[in-house]
């Protein structure tokens, strides 16, 4: 399978022997039983929810060592599991990986991942191979639906840190009909022939980082570049999707932006619903928990807490009740579009996506809310905490931007970051991007969670 993902050679006759209905066979079919569950009740998603995590407490139990224990032995039902189960943290599971992994399914089907995720700690554990990735693909395509994405061959660019080479800044896979640009290389010097490769790809749907998309649209903006009849619409994920970029990409591109909260370890995912105007907790891809700083659950409008999750895709090396570190705020209002989905009026991302102020208090970014013109004549720019009650704004400047704009910036973020906080403006050539290709908005160095 490696040897066939790494080959473009073997990927390209098997784009042109073997159908898409068939090479997405198991995905496809996924996707309809899918559809028909979405127009389920709540009371019979509750029900099938307590049948599959109370049968993959009983696979926990008789083959995951970690898991027989007396904490888990006397859980049997979900009430019980939701209350008197113990809440994981990474830092446990990074502690005894191989005592997380099932004795009952064969070393074979483990399928190695890592990642740092916004913490910089590398983390690593298993997929359940043939079983998690292909699930994860049919959950997207069936969200994908409302924007008009029907098959898993249909035409995309990807802006999202794909590698394509030192000097390369595209590379196509036909297997799957994307054309993904470099999230490395993308800049002044670079625009215009991105544009042209996206032009010449024809007419498509952008699956993008925020920043990214972002950026990409400021980037033709000052290049004045048309963008409103290249994407169809825009999927958004693995950042936080803040209220002026969605405006930035909606009002440059013309198309509706999709944006989703998931995770690398495969246990949660929260899909913006284009006609609720909101965010919905899929039920059918694990039982998901948002929990105060006390362990309680909470479910009133507007609550905000932590998403702790047990994903049901992965029988290799199941995560019961995870700490993603994620927070949420609920939505308690009926659904428009029928579901019967919880639901979340926005994504308020990792502990680290806030400041510290100088008495201590957190501070989301989402809250700078910069609905204004001081950051026109900025290409891109950088929060850095390395202390609490002070922050450096890293700014790369076009060539338009004058030396008195450093004044109103800094004025302008003070006032809503409190006068109990310091904040150093700085000019800088470029801004790197993290190891997966994102451009981070704040690099928060401090440890967030003890200020909670």
């Amino acid at each position: 399978m490696n040897f066939f993902k790494r080959n473009p050679s073997i990927r390209r006759i098997a784009s042109a022997i073997v159908p898409s209905k068939w090479r997405f066979r198991q995905i496809n079919n996924h996707v309809r039983t899918l559809d028909a569950q979405s127009k389920w009740s709540a009371e019979r998603i509750d029900e099938h929810q307590s049948c599959v995590l109370l049968n993959l407490l009983d696979h926990c139990r008789a083959s995951v060592p970690y898991y027989q224990t007396e904490d888990y032995s006397a859980l049997n039902s979900l009430n019980e599991y939701s209350t008197a189960a113990p809440v994981l943290k990474k830092a446990d599971i990074r502690a005894r990986k191989e005592s997380f992994c099932s004795t009952s399914v064969a070393k074979n089907k483990r399928e190695p991942f890592s990642t740092s995720g916004t913490s910089g700690t590398p983390f690593s554990f298993y997929w359940e191979k043939g079983v998690t990735q292909p699930r994860e693909d049919a959950f997207h395509q069936y969200w994908f639906q409302q924007i008009g994405f029907r098959n898993c061959c249909d035409k995309s660019v990807i802006l999202r840190g794909t590698f394509t080479g030192e000097k390369s800044t595209h590379r196509f896979d036909p297997y799957t009909n994307r054309l993904a640009l470099s999230t490395y290389h993308l800049s002044r010097e670079t625009i215009h022939e991105y544009v042209e490769l996206v032009r010449g790809f024809g007419q498509c749907v952008l699956q993008a980082y925020p920043s990214a998309a972002t950026m990409f649209c400021n980037l033709a903006n000052q290049a004045s570049i048309d963008l409103s009849d290249i994407f169809s619409a825009v999927i958004t994920t693995s950042e936080i999707l803040l209220s002026e970029q969605r405006e930035a990409i909606e009002g440059a591109l013309k198309a509706p932006v999709l944006d989703f909260y998931g995770n690398a370890e495969r246990n949660a995912l929260i899909f913006f619903c284009l006609t609720c105007n909101k965010y919905h907790i899929d039920p059918f891809y694990g039982f998901t928990e948002v929990l105060d700083d006390d362990g309680k659950a909470l479910s009133s409008h507007g609550a905000i807490g932590r998403v702790v999750t047990t994903g049901f895709n992965n029988n290799v090396m199941p995560m019961l009740r995870y700490d993603t570190g994620d927070l949420v705020e609920l939505d308690g209002k009926p659904n428009e579009c029928g579901r019967s989905f919880r639901s979340c009026a926005k994504i308020k991302g990792r502990e680290q996506n806030f400041f510290v102020t100088g008495d201590k208090r957190l501070v989301s970014i989402a809250a700078l809310n910069m609905h204004t013109d001081i950051f026109d004549n900025v290409s891109q720019f950088q929060f850095q905490q390395n202390k609490i009650g002070h922050t450096d704004l890293l700014l790369v400047p076009d060539r338009n931007f004058k030396e008195y704009e450093i004044d109103l910036i800094q004025k302008s973020i003070q006032v809503k970051l409190g006068l109990n906080f310091k904040i150093d403006v700085r000019r800088v050539d470029k801004i790197p991007l993290s190891g997966r290709g994102k451009h981070e908005f704040i690099k928060q160095n401090l440890d967030v969670g003890q200020y909670r």
